[in-house]
């Protein structure tokens, strides 16, 4: 609390989290990927207000639910005409459509029922100051003018304003930099956790085994190999039987079911996962366990596995390929739908990690309470988890607040270059992609912005990093 940037940077990342997790409900436009165009007032500066008129669709919108609106938003029922001036003649709507700032207004008109009611393909007929129509389910429906003239002047004639200005499809630009949070934040977690999954196991392996920590006998690496074949063959077999995870249906009220299945799904994969590790370690263990009971005295010797050299070697191999370069080829062969970015940048950032988790198990390996764990006889899996890794925590957050910031810009990097994020989800690297060219006219505002909001929250991630590494290091505390 004594390191003001560091917490300013918690203030700033608990205000991401917070607009990320409610990022539909606060946006201006919360249709999915807040993707409302509006084409008429295509890149209007940031402040633009204009008059809409509301014209009902002519197609049925379900309306969602709470949390169905938090996850994926909600269709807009309406579509937005823009006008400079509207007047009620008879049964119909004046207006003078707005085309953009300079441009002549385009004189039209439009029948007061058909903005008021989704209306079928059947014409509606007048009779005196009578409508009557029948709407999309079919039924038929009489109002009068009086009352389509007072609902469409008090309901369907809005004024819209936009804080941050439009895009070239005249969407909200707002709405758009509020989605961007959850993408980049969503990125940044998938990212770490594969990062400290990868990075924490090797480089745990590498720093306590080192070359000469681990000794097994030849039949146990016979055992190994033969049991990852026929785990292979039965896994081919079994795989298909786990659930997968699908994508909800963009517009529809299915998001709320879909993100209950995908937690059912995901406890499924987990529990799957334990399982096939289970069936491969017996299936290791009774083919040891047979070799063993028809193996000589020869082949019972026991030689060291130099498993610091094998980890440093992938190590380096990985260090030695450019990052982006290695994120490009994970991408193009992964795929770039959204969980395929995430998998992509997460595997390219773990080797920082596993070398910084290697050099702290290296020194605290040689620490006395491990020396008394090994000496009551205590396992190598409960010696590494209860005893070294608990201590190791420090240098370990401190990189995790690092590669989150890395995760955020890497991610911007690929959208920018059009491999990332695709369209029409909202990503602030798209956004700096689209609009780089507007730098240094009027509209320069289109890529500032999102700019402006990688900058922020990168800057957010290294002022906790450079807090967290003076909280956790005992060294610089007085």
């Amino acid at each position: 609390m004594r390191n003001k940037p560091a917490v300013v940077g918690m203030i700033v990342l608990a205000l991401a989290v917070f607009i990320a997790i409610f990022a539909y409900p606060i946006s201006p436009d919360s249709t999915p990927n807040a993707n409302d165009q509006v084409l008429e007032i295509a890149t209007e500066p940031m402040g633009f207000a204009k008059d809409m008129i509301l014209v009902r669709k002519n197609q049925q919108v379900p309306r969602c639910g709470m949390m169905n609106m938090i996850l994926c938003g909600q269709e807009n029922r309406y579509k937005m005409i823009p006008v400079n001036s509207v007047e009620v003649v008879g049964d119909k709507l004046a207006y003078q459509l707005y085309t953009g700032k300079g441009n002549t207004p385009q004189a039209d008109t439009i029948a007061l029922v058909d903005i008021v009611y989704p209306l079928s393909t059947t014409t509606p007929q007048l009779s005196g100051q009578q409508i009557s129509f029948t709407d999309l389910d079919g039924k038929q429906q009489t109002t009068s003018i009086e009352t389509l003239q007072q609902t469409v002047l008090k309901e369907h004639i809005v004024q819209k304003k936009y804080w941050l200005g439009t895009d070239k499809f005249g969407r909200d630009n707002l709405s758009r930099l509020i989605l961007g949070v959850r993408i980049s934040l969503s990125v940044g977690l998938v990212a770490v956790l594969i990062s400290l999954l990868i990075g924490v196991t090797l480089g745990a392996l590498s720093g306590y085994f080192r070359n000469d920590g681990l000794v097994i006998s030849p039949l146990s690496i016979l055992a190994v190999i033969l049991g990852f074949i026929i785990f292979g063959f039965l896994f081919k077999f079994l795989a298909p039987l786990v659930p997968s995870l699908g994508m909800a249906d963009e517009g529809s009220c299915s998001c709320t079911m879909w993100f209950v299945k995908m937690l059912g799904n995901l406890l499924i994969n987990i529990i799957a996962f334990m399982l096939f590790l289970g069936l491969l370690f017996g299936i290791i263990s009774g083919i040891n366990g047979a070799l063993m009971k028809v193996a000589g005295g020869f082949f019972k010797r026991k030689v060291a596995i130099p498993v610091d050299d094998m980890v440093m070697w992938v190590i380096n191999v990985f260090w030695a390929i450019p990052l982006l370069l290695m994120v490009f080829a994970l991408v193009l062969s992964l795929g770039r739908q959204f969980w395929q970015i995430f998998l992509a940048v997460g595997l390219t950032m773990w080797v920082e990690l596993a070398r910084i988790v290697r050099g702290q198990f290296l020194s605290l390996r040689e620490m006395e309470y491990v020396e008394a764990a090994q000496s009551l006889g205590y396992g190598h899996f409960r010696t590494v988890v209860r005893h070294i890794l608990p201590n190791a925590v420090g240098p370990i957050v401190v990189i995790t607040a690092a590669n989150f910031a890395t995760a955020i810009i890497i991610e911007a990097g690929l959208s920018f270059l059009g491999i990332g994020v695709q369209p029409p989800m909202p990503s602030w690297g798209t956004m700096l992609k689209e609009y780089y060219g507007y730098i240094g006219t009027s509209k320069a505002f289109l890529a500032l912005i999102p700019g402006i909001a990688i900058l922020v929250l990168v800057l957010a991630f290294n002022l906790i990093g450079n807090g967290l590494r003076d909280a956790l290091d005992v060294k610089t505390r007085t």
